[in-house]
């Protein structure tokens, strides 16, 4: 798991400045990769379920549910970006940036917020 982890920092530091940025709808999230598009998710998934010193006792608790999910369901590397592809599927959502796109997937995977 180190071994795939390092391999997908290493590939996304040898790309492009503007590939590592942020990418803003279903546009920019297409001219990337499948290598990239798993890093890019890898991160945004790592922002989400980051601990913060400042994080209320409400936001711990979700994201302990978050990280509990992901457990459960086994989800991995290679399911995050098929996660936000589910969620372009609609034409409506193309506008959502990426990490949007798997906030709200990951949300309705784990049945949590709105979606329970």
């Amino acid at each position: 798991m180190m071994r795939n982890i390092l391999t997908v920092l290493l590939m996304i530091i040898s790309t492009q400045a503007s590939s590592a940025g942020f990418l803003a709808d279903r546009q920019d999230w297409e001219k990337h990769s499948g290598l990239a598009q798993i890093g890019y998710a890898m991160g945004a998934l790592d922002e989400m379920i980051q601990y913060m010193s400042y994080d209320t006792p409400e936001v711990t608790t979700i994201k302990d549910q978050l990280i509990a999910c992901i457990v459960k369901m086994q989800l991995d590397s290679n399911t995050l970006p098929d996660i936000i592809e589910n969620h372009y599927s609609d034409l409506g959502n193309w506008q959502d940036p990426p990490q949007i796109a798997l906030r709200i997937g990951l949300l309705k995977v784990c049945k949590m917020g709105i979606y329970k």
